[in-house]
């Protein structure tokens, strides 16, 4: 506000107060008093007439009223239990982040308007936004008192609380975009888990199963998109590129994997990983690479407990199985005989067919010396 707003203000508030102590003087010492008691009288007539009134005109319909206005407020109850119900919260989140301060819609364009642009009277270092202009732009923006002209102190400390509001709304916005996205891609990766429960279905009922695992590889693929680090996806892709035979497909998908879990020195996800490495070099002809993937598989897979347990005896089972095609017997002997402990240990339908399956393999074993041949 500059001086001469100023200096009129100050006149009017001036005059205001004048004009209160005359009025209050005239009440006390002068004739106003009797005045008073006349406009005291007039108003207690006022009021009985209005009471009287209210008796004959009001009270009865007032009880027609009541219900209604007891409905009216049940029913605003309801809807806003309906507005704020938990399962129309993400509604409320969305207008909440979505709810812009209109003043700063055009406060861009008004800054573009004002401001002082070096010319040859302006020297480049001077302040590019003078007071009075900004306090028009301002004004214009709706920013200040709507009863005084734009004070710029009031107008900093509204912005200053926009400024606040805003900041809370965009951090509420990352924390609820990541989380957002977290949820879509588990989404994802439980509807694919669904898509391959129903390929394994077909499959016992002799149908093909195809169609299911390449919608289960669609849903791992979206979860990707999300994350392309998320080490179970990547691993539930790579197995559904096995199942489609699609090895190089899958060996990328492997390779990725051991690469985001290589600084993990215990891991299911990286266990796993090597297990179907060695599944991959297998059907490539590579006995060797597929002894090693499946020795590493061993190495880096955690302790398991319970049921569990029975990943690590598939794993030494295959263990087993990469060396008898290398002819190392007494290695796959080892090899089966801690997978079979294993699986009579846990006990479960599953793991006793396992079991027998072991037994049956150990029952197989030649005489014969043991050789590591150099086939590769």
């Amino acid at each position: 506000m500059d001086q001469e707003e100023t200096s009129v203000w100050g006149a009017l508030i001036l005059f205001a107060i004048v004009c209160a102590a005359i009025f209050v003087a005239w009440i006390v010492i002068g004739p106003g008093d009797v005045w008073l008691g006349a406009m005291s009288a007039q108003v207690r007539a006022a009021l009985k007439v209005a009471a009287d009134w209210y008796q004959d005109a009001i009270e009865g319909p007032s009880k027609l009223i009541a219900p209604a206005i007891t409905i009216a407020s049940g029913s605003y109850a309801i809807y806003k239990a309906y507005a704020y119900a938990e399962s129309r919260l993400h509604y409320r989140l969305g207008d909440y982040i979505q709810r812009e301060e209109k003043r700063l819609r055009d406060a861009r364009k008004q800054l573009r308007l004002i401001i002082e642009r070096p010319s040859v009277e302006r020297r480049f270092r001077e302040p590019i936004f003078l007071e009075p202009a900004l306090k028009r732009a301002v004004r214009d923006l709706g920013w200040g008192s709507w009863f005084l002209g734009p004070q710029l102190g009031y107008v900093s400390y509204q912005l200053d609380t926009s400024i606040t509001r805003l900041e809370r709304q965009v951090k509420l916005s990352e924390r609820n975009h990541r989380h957002t996205v977290q949820q879509l891609a588990t989404a994802h990766m439980l509807r694919g888990a669904m898509d391959v429960a129903d390929a394994a279905k077909a499959r016992e009922k002799s149908q093909d199963g195809r169609l299911a695992i390449n919608s289960a590889l669609n849903h791992f693929q979206s979860a990707l998109d999300v994350d392309d680090d998320d080490c179970e996806a990547l691993e539930y892709a790579a197995h559904m590129h096995l199942c489609l035979k699609q090895d190089g497909e899958a060996e990328a998908r492997l390779d990725r994997l051991l690469e985001v879990t290589s600084g993990e020195v215990r891991s299911l996800s990286r266990a796993r990983g090597y297990r179907y490495m060695s599944d991959i070099e297998t059907n490539r002809g590579f006995r060797r690479r597929a002894k090693d993937a499946a020795k590493a598989a061993l190495k880096v897979l955690p302790s398991l407990n319970g049921a569990d347990r029975i990943e690590e005896a598939e794993m030494q089972e295959n263990v087993g199985d990469r060396q008898i095609a290398l002819h190392a017997h007494v290695q796959a002997r080892s090899h089966w005989e801690i997978a079979r402990a294993l699986f009579v240990e846990i006990g479960t339908p599953f793991a006793l067919e396992g079991s027998i399956r072991v037994g049956t393999k150990l029952a197989g074993l030649s005489s014969l010396p043991d050789t590591d041949s150099e086939e590769d």
